[in-house]
């Protein structure tokens, strides 16, 4: 897989989907298995560098804190009033 990547882009599978019944009925899409290896992969690589790119918008989402405390919170340190 690693071969592959770098010698030529990645190309997708299709899903494929099913439906169950139970407990009512849904429509299920599934991604093949090498697909599911592949984006974690890349996201294994790709993630540190996002979270030094958008630190503030992953501040946002961390557990337990509120999004609009956090706004308030960077909008005072600019100076701003509370707006939310």
């Amino acid at each position: 897989m690693q071969k592959n990547l770098k010698s030529k882009p990645a190309i997708l599978s299709s899903y494929s989907q099913f439906t169950i019944y139970e407990p009512k009925e849904r429509l299920i899409s599934v991604v093949p298995f090498i697909d599911r290896v592949m984006h974690h992969a890349i996201m294994n690589v790709l993630e540190p560098v996002f979270e030094k790119l958008f630190i503030f918008i992953l501040m946002l989402a961390e557990k337990e804190k509120e999004v609009i405390k956090q706004l308030n919170m960077h909008f005072q340190k600019q100076k701003i009033a509370n707006i939310f």
